[in-house]
């Protein structure tokens, strides 16, 4: 992955991404990860000790492997965890899903199978990377209400880097309507220090 140092979070932004996201202890947190952008991914996960799927299916070629998208729990609590948003938020390198507690990691991957293939404009299917956070938030908002729906049902929210680095943007199954989005901003050193 290659990183670049001036959109890196720093450990205040860190600890306030983590109040964020990780604000229910009912709740899970699912990451969809871009192996195109984090990299040795498959290795990571391996070495993780955090539950992980691959959202495609079948034998793969190791370089597919490799730049698959890769759905992963992420407990609060693990080391992986805040070294993976420390490293990745910012670098494009996947979206928070947040979901409720008996809403587990093969039912996420069901459900977001469903969306990695979609008709492009000359009715050609295409790949959707609705896991590289430029794409998501660009794409969602124009959706029609009803397929924003349907991509957040079993969702109770997705939060994704911002076009600003010092904010988090959570979208919610409210449906692309105003409210549905939110900016949260990401404490800066000082402001951590003073809180």
């Amino acid at each position: 992955m290659e990183w670049d140092e001036h959109t890196v979070i720093d450990q205040a932004q860190l600890i306030a991404l983590m109040r964020i996201v990780f604000n229910n202890d009912q709740h899970h947190v699912y990451a969809v990860l871009d192996g195109c952008k984090i990299a040795q991914l498959p290795k990571r996960l391996q070495s993780s000790g955090c539950t992980h799927s691959c959202l495609f299916s079948g034998a793969l070629d190791p370089s597919l492997e490799l730049a698959a998208p890769w759905l992963v729990e992420l407990p609060a609590k693990s080391p992986f965890t805040s070294s993976l948003l420390q490293e990745s938020w910012n670098q494009h390198g996947g979206i928070l899903l947040q979901t409720a507690a008996e809403v587990d990691l093969y039912s996420v991957r069901h459900h977001l199978r469903r969306f990695l293939r979609v008709t492009g404009p000359g009715g050609q299917p295409m790949l959707f990377r609705f896991y590289d956070p430029r794409a998501f938030r660009i794409t969602m908002p124009q959706l029609r209400s009803a397929d924003y729906q349907a991509f957040l049902a079993p969702l109770l929210g997705v939060f994704t880097e911002a076009d600003d680095p010092s904010s988090v943007l959570h979208f919610t199954a409210d449906g692309p309507m105003q409210g549905s989005v939110r900016a949260f901003p990401l404490a800066g050193q000082a402001e951590h220090q003073h809180a």
